[in-house]
């Protein structure tokens, strides 16, 4: 699967059958959740603090991706 984010606005999703559902859910559910993580840092949160939180959170959820930083 390839997930491709470009300034954090368009999201390309290729599904491939080698990756599993649960996978794919924690993928989406990481772009999800960086989009309102960028609120955070547009409301006076640090720019470190939120790509340490996203970190934590894509381990946690068990994502895959990568963003561009």
């Amino acid at each position: 699967m390839n997930i491709i984010v470009t300034k954090s606005t368009s999201i390309h999703y290729d599904s491939t059958p080698s990756d599993s559902a649960t996978t794919t859910r924690a993928n989406i559910n990481l772009c999800i959740i960086r989009l309102m993580m960028r609120h955070l840092a547009e409301r006076g949160f640090s720019r470190e603090e939120v790509k340490r939180m996203e970190d934590r959170i894509a381990a946690d959820l068990g994502a895959t991706i990568k963003f561009p930083r």
